[in-house]
């Protein structure tokens, strides 16, 4: 969040669900049961009944107001159109990354997907991005990993993957990702 989709901070996103719910939440437990969940330790069911706003539908509820940043599809077709694959690396809850790649048609043009809740890890850990290289069979140096956090992008530094820190834009970063493809 905050590279394919527009929204940051789950925890705070999580209490003012709640509280619009009626239910008081603090922000520091809601990042600690959404850690947990985002690990795989919970369900997104179990989440909900931790946090006290147990419900069937909870998930779409919530996940309603998490819209695709402005530029992504242009930006997955115009890498289409280079031959370039797009993966993915997220720290989400299994259900809910499944769900918005579903809902938005992302998985048959994004892969893969290294969910941390389905490999039990977050980013910065390196074995998140050992996964993602596994799964691609690609080397690092010929991975452009693209983040809005500084600590997700050192540690993928790290491990030999070229960086860029999202610029907020997709036009911005597919004219570099073109650029540096042209002269790779």
């Amino acid at each position: 969040m905050g590279v394919i989709y527009e929204q940051q901070g789950v925890s705070g996103l999580l209490a003012a669900f709640a509280g619009r719910l009626g239910v008081a939440l603090d922000s520091g437990a809601a990042r600690d049961l959404y850690r947990q969940a985002s690990l795989g330790r919970m369900s997104s069911a179990e989440l909900w009944e931790a946090l006290g706003i147990p419900g069937p539908e909870r998930d779409a509820e919530f996940l309603a107001g998490r819209v695709l940043m402005p530029g992504v599809r242009e930006f997955l077709v115009a890498m289409q159109r280079e031959g370039i694959r797009v993966g993915c690396i997220t720290n989400d809850v299994a259900e809910w990354s499944l769900r918005q790649r579903r809902r938005y048609g992302l998985q048959d043009t994004i892969g893969p997907w290294v969910v941390s809740a389905e490999v039990g890890v977050r980013k910065p850990a390196a074995e998140i991005y050992e996964r993602f290289l596994a799964e691609t069979g690609c080397d690092a140096g010929e991975c452009l990993f693209v983040d809005d956090t500084v600590e997700n992008l050192d540690a993928a530094a790290a491990l030999g993957f070229r960086t860029v820190r999202f610029p907020g834009s997709f036009a911005d970063v597919a004219d570099l990702i073109t650029e540096l493809h042209t002269v790779a």
